[in-house]
């Protein structure tokens, strides 16, 4: 995860942290153990943030995602 790229997007957007944790349903102290490196986030969490902030395929995959990865539905 790039938390740097993630706080940037996060203040390009006029918001703080607190007010996406708030925004994702994700508790700010929560929030800032992960920025800070501490555990990793769900996959609810990143679905949050991502829909909070407007984030595009690119940016998800460049923000959490050290692999490229498909967001494809699979069949099955």
């Amino acid at each position: 995860m790039r938390a740097k790229l993630l706080k940037k997007i996060i203040f390009e957007r006029g918001q703080g942290i607190g007010s996406l944790a708030k925004k994702a349903g994700i508790k700010k102290s929560l929030m800032w153990l992960r920025l800070m490196g501490i555990g990793e986030f769900r996959a609810w969490e990143i679905l949050k943030i991502s829909g909070a902030l407007g984030l595009d395929k690119n940016q998800l995959q460049a923000i959490f995602f050290d692999e490229k990865v498909s967001f494809r539905k699979q069949k099955r």
